[in-house]
């Protein structure tokens, strides 16, 4: 949380094109040359892979990762 105190989640604003750039295999100052469009879809497809994995576990059974 960086040394913050919140009941809710909170996370720095460049923590998404992290996250995406990581996803994209490539530096996150790469992928801020590129649209905006690209971080996006690469978070949405995130969120994809991640809810359909839970998907999986939860109709197996198991427990998430």
């Amino acid at each position: 949380m960086l040394q913050e105190e919140t009941d809710t989640a909170w996370c720095p604003d460049w923590f998404a094109t992290f996250q995406a750039a990581k996803y994209l295999g490539v530096a996150p100052w790469e992928l801020m040359e590129h649209s905006i469009y690209w971080r996006d879809k690469a978070l949405i497809a995130m969120t994809a892979e991640a809810q359909a994995q839970k998907t999986l576990d939860d109709a197996r059974g198991q427990k998430p990762k």
